[in-house]
């Protein structure tokens, strides 16, 4: 899932406001039914990153946005990140 096109800015704005409540809102209706699917279809959200490379758990980190942080962390995708700093590609 490619999150640069603007389809998906709409998520990447609500990370920067910082609003935990809408984000959770945004990430639970991806799936329907048990955590383990949102989890799953969360995955791509948070990996994602803006076309200035900032994933969601940096944008979150840089601002201070703990609450969003501990929301987040749970969700996010550490094997990608961990290929992706194999590669010098810095997911953070």
């Amino acid at each position: 899932m490619d999150l640069r096109l603007g389809s998906h800015q709409v998520f990447f704005s609500v990370v920067r406001s910082g609003d935990v409540a809408v984000v959770r809102h945004i990430i639970e209706n991806l799936a329907v039914g048990d955590g383990q699917r949102a989890i799953a279809a969360a995955a791509p959200l948070t990996t994602a990153q803006t076309e200035a490379g900032e994933s969601t758990l940096y944008i979150a980190a840089k601002n201070n946005f703990e609450q969003l942080l501990h929301y987040l962390l749970p969700l996010y995708d550490f094997e990608t990140a961990t290929i992706w700093s194999r590669v010098d590609l810095d997911s953070f």
